[in-house]
């Protein structure tokens, strides 16, 4: 028995998906194909142009690590940056944590990145990319494909990543709420010698040697 994905194809040049949260304009002959409720991809059916457009929302409300959407964005990029750069066969040829937005509004950082396949089965390939966030969600875009179509069309492939719009309404993380701290009693201020280990020194205990001594405001001397 053969089990595969059903994937759903519309077409269209202009479309907003209220369910994953985003809008976006497609050049003509692309559509869309929606792998599951996280998970879209749009491709030119014309062939000209073979790589990969696509969307995956993350949730990450359960997480307690961000404060902010922004922390994820960065964490997301970092981690992906360390990926390739560990990989002795891909390269990170550029990326942009400053000037890169999304729709103008939310912060995003993009990374463009090249692979070679050791294997030659399969081809080299590139990779543009781009994290951004907001409220609880993490949006990452990405145009995948061969390398020589990739690094031909970069730019045409960012231009249309450029065009999306996350328009999700995402509440914003709520601050992790303050654990009471228990208030403890101030002590009367006594001062008693112990050693190093912590053991009170009696001082009508048998002196058989000097020993370094501490009391409770930190002053040390010799017990002989």
């Amino acid at each position: 028995m053969v089990i595969g994905i059903v994937i759903t194809i519309s077409r269209a040049t202009d479309i907003t998906d209220e369910q994953l949260g985003y809008s976006i304009s497609l050049p003509d002959n692309w559509i869309r194909e929606v792998v599951n409720d996280t998970n879209h991809r749009f491709i030119d059916t014309t062939g000209s142009y073979s790589a990969t457009v696509g969307i995956v929302r993350y949730d990450f409300s359960d997480d307690t690590i961000f404060e902010r959407s922004e922390e994820w964005t960065r964490a997301n990029f970092i981690g992906y940056s360390i990926l390739i750069n560990a990989d002795p066969f891909s390269s990170l040829l550029f990326y942009d944590t400053v000037t890169a937005k999304q729709h103008g509004t939310l912060w995003a950082a993009d990374a463009y990145s090249t692979t070679y396949s050791i294997d030659t089965q399969f081809f080299d390939w590139g990779e543009y990319i781009r994290y951004t966030a907001t409220g609880t969600f993490g949006f990452e875009f990405y145009a995948i494909g061969e390398l020589d179509d990739i690094n031909g069309n970069v730019e045409f492939y960012r231009n249309i990543i450029d065009n999306i719009t996350v328009t999700l309404e995402s509440p914003v993380i709520s601050p992790q709420p303050s654990v009471p701290q228990p208030v403890h009693q101030r002590k009367p201020d006594v001062t008693c010698r112990v050693n190093l280990i912590g053991r009170r020194i009696n001082n009508s205990s048998h002196k058989i040697a000097s020993q370094i001594v501490i009391d409770r405001n930190r002053h040390s001397g010799v017990f002989r």
